[in-house]
């Protein structure tokens, strides 16, 4: 038996996931600061996405992510954990920390979780 140690339940959705990065803006091009992800897994205290573009490790974002069925809009902030290249393919996959979100925010993502986990 595996030993689960995340504190929040994971559910496999995808929605769409666009992002503006709110640090090491210098060190990038308007291009690159607005990117847009897909989510493979969601949480209440992050998500796991597929992005085109590498994320540096402990950047800051502001992500606005899409929900379908119903369709819901949410606004987190996070903080990039990990950023693996997928061997083979142009997509990198990324680890986002749930940080900072105003308390009605990540409340209503917590709710969000939680009803689309049942």
């Amino acid at each position: 038996m595996i030993n689960e140690r995340r504190k929040y339940l994971r559910i496999k959705e995808r929605h769409k996931v666009r992002m503006l990065l709110k640090s090491d803006r210098e060190a990038l091009s308007s291009a690159q600061s607005g990117l847009v992800g897909w989510t493979e897994d969601i949480s209440a205290g992050g998500l796991r996405l597929k992005a085109r573009k590498e994320l540096p490790v402990g950047a800051e974002l502001d992500m606005h992510v899409e929900c379908t069925h119903p369709l819901e809009n949410y606004d987190i902030h996070g903080r990039v954990m990990w950023c693996i290249r997928n061997s083979g393919a142009r997509s990198v996959r990324v680890g986002i920390f749930v940080k900072e979100t105003p308390r009605e925010a990540f409340l209503a993502w917590s709710r969000m979780v939680a009803r689309r986990g049942k």
